[in-house]
């Protein structure tokens, strides 16, 4: 997603991300119709690319590294430090 590709996914396989269905990623939780989406989206370059960069945004602004850094570091400074 951050390198701006669209992605589409099972609602289990998207679990976790706080994402918006057909805005940011597609999910398709039919197997029937998985393959169909999958064809759609290469047919209409301009929903691949809306999709790939509504993913992107959404994963440079919510799970970029640098936002739980700091909590990390702190989590990993209080185990080391317990005694």
């Amino acid at each position: 997603m951050v390198m701006e590709k669209p992605v589409i996914s099972t609602s289990k396989g998207a679990e976790g991300i706080d994402y918006t269905n057909n805005k940011n990623i597609i999910i398709e939780d039919n197997i029937t119709n998985f393959a169909q989406v999958i064809t759609d989206l290469l047919k209409d370059e301009q929903r691949r690319n809306q999709v790939g960069k509504e993913a992107k945004k959404l994963i440079k602004s919510t799970y970029n590294w640098q936002i739980y850094k700091t909590t990390l570091n702190n989590i990993y400074n209080e185990v080391l430090n317990e005694d």
